[in-house]
């Protein structure tokens, strides 16, 4: 545990780990930069959602660096997993830009949602929004359910609301949009840490004579392979990206620098 805000003996245990990062990482920023330091024509809405799901992937990469450097393996490893979706969707969505007013439009359904969850932890909805707003949320869940409702329960009868905005799960849009070998590293293994498992609890854990005993200190491990996953991950957004949106980055130097920093077996 510490006080401070950070490990200078982890940053430096990283860099003796990964020589090559600092230089990579200072070319993949200057890409960044160069890719979403703009603004993008809001009229069209599939480049709208791509862009901004692109943007909040590169916030959650540097949040995975910043645990990472530090020895948070499994706290890297937890944010890897929503910047994998975040990628996969919005690749996706460039190959079926026709999808994107769904996945617009299913915020609805959500809004609805956190309205009824609210009432059942005995929130009395009247007191955060006006009778205009709660008629609002419902017309508008009216407006778009029959798009997102999934067949007659053969049990009870009834129909319910999809789970999310498409009927395909993550593994299928992955495999589509060619980061379906990165689905076990960047989304199953670290859904595990994120929910209550015992495998997340056995990780942490370590049979000694007097009983189990907690492991505390850095991952580095883990670590390493969040941010292995993060970087390849961006790499993938990027390629994508830069065809979709013609910004004219160099990809290749940047795949190079998957080759240079982490193991062969882990950017294959």
């Amino acid at each position: 545990m510490t006080d401070g805000a950070g490990f200078r003996t982890e940053w430096e245990a990283f860099e003796g780990r990964h020589p090559l990062f600092r230089e990579a990482l200072a070319r993949l920023k200057r890409s960044l930069e160069t890719a979403f330091l703009r603004s993008v024509e809001s009229s069209d809405d599939a480049k709208l959602v791509t862009f901004g799901l692109g943007r909040l992937a590169v916030d959650d990469f540097f949040e995975v660096l910043l645990l990472s450097v530090n020895g948070y393996g499994f706290g890297a490893l937890k944010l890897v997993r929503p910047l994998f979706e975040r990628v996969v969707t919005g690749l996706y969505l460039i190959r079926h830009t026709d999808e994107a007013q769904d996945f617009i439009d299913y915020a609805h359904v959500h809004q609805r949602k956190a309205l009824i969850h609210a009432k059942m932890s005995g929130l009395d909805v009247n007191e955060y929004a006006s009778k205009e707003q709660l008629a609002e949320v419902e017309a508008e869940y009216a407006r778009v359910k029959v798009r997102f409702t999934e067949p007659l329960c053969k049990t009870c009868g009834t129909a319910r609301d999809q789970m999310s905005w498409t009927k395909k799960d993550l593994k299928t849009m992955a495999d589509e949009v060619g980061m379906g070998h990165l689905y076990a590293g960047a989304a199953f293994w670290p859904t595990l840490q994120i929910h209550t498992t015992r495998t997340a609890l056995d990780l942490r854990l370590k049979a000694t004579p007097d009983g189990a005993m907690y492991v505390d200190g850095p991952q580095r491990h883990h670590a390493d392979h969040a941010l292995g996953q993060a970087h390849i991950c961006l790499v993938h957004l990027l390629h994508g990206y830069n065809d979709y949106f013609g910004w004219g980055l160099d990809i290749q130097a940047l795949s190079a620098d998957l080759e240079k920093c982490w193991n062969p077996d882990l950017t294959n």
